[in-house]
C-alpha cells in the first residue's frame, strides 16, 4: 500500500498519481523473479506472490523492496514527492481453505504496519 497515496492526488492531481503509480509498479516488475506474481491489487494496494519462498526470505525481500521504494523520488518540473509503502505479509499454511484467506492475513499485518507509523514491514502468520 503507497502510504499517504490520496494526499498525493489531492495535493498535486491524478495525473501525478499514475505516475507514482506507474514508478512504483516498475520498482516491483524490476525486484520480482520470473516465477513470481504481481499485480495492483486496486486504488494504491499492490500484491505479490512470491513462489517456493519461505518466511526468511519473504520478509527479506519485502524489506528489500520497502527500501527501494522509499529511495523513489517523483521528479517533474519543480515537484519532488518521496514515496513509502506498508507492507503486509503472511505465508501459506496448512490452514488455509483457499487464497482469501492468505489475504486476509496480509491485510491484517497491513494494517499494523499503516497503525505503527507506516513505511514497514509487519507479518501475520
Amino acid at each position: 500500500d503507497i502510504d499517504f497515496f490520496k494526499k498525493i492526488n489531492d495535493n498535486f492531481g491524478h495525473a501525478t498519481g499514475d505516475e507514482i503509480l506507474k514508478l512504483v509498479a516498475l520498482t516491483l516488475a524490476k525486484s520480482v523473479r520470473k516465477s513470481d506474481i504481481y499485480a495492483r491489487a486496486g486504488g494504491e494496494e499492490f500484491a505479490i506472490l512470491l513462489i517456493n519462498t519461505i518466511e526468511r526470505g519473504a520478509s527479506q525481500f519485502s524489506q528489500t523492496l520497502r527500501k527501494k521504494i522509499e529511495e523513489l523520488v517523483y521528479t517533474k518540473d519543480t515537484i519532488k514527492i518521496s514515496v513509502t509503502v506498508s507492507i503486509g505479509l503472511t505465508i501459506l499454511n496448512e490452514k488455509d481453505k483457499n487464497i482469501d484467506d492468505m489475504f486476509k492475513r496480509a491485510d491484517e499485518a497491513l494494517y499494523i504496519s499503516k497503525e505503527n507509523g507506516r513505511n514497514q514491514v509487519n507479518i501475520k502468520l
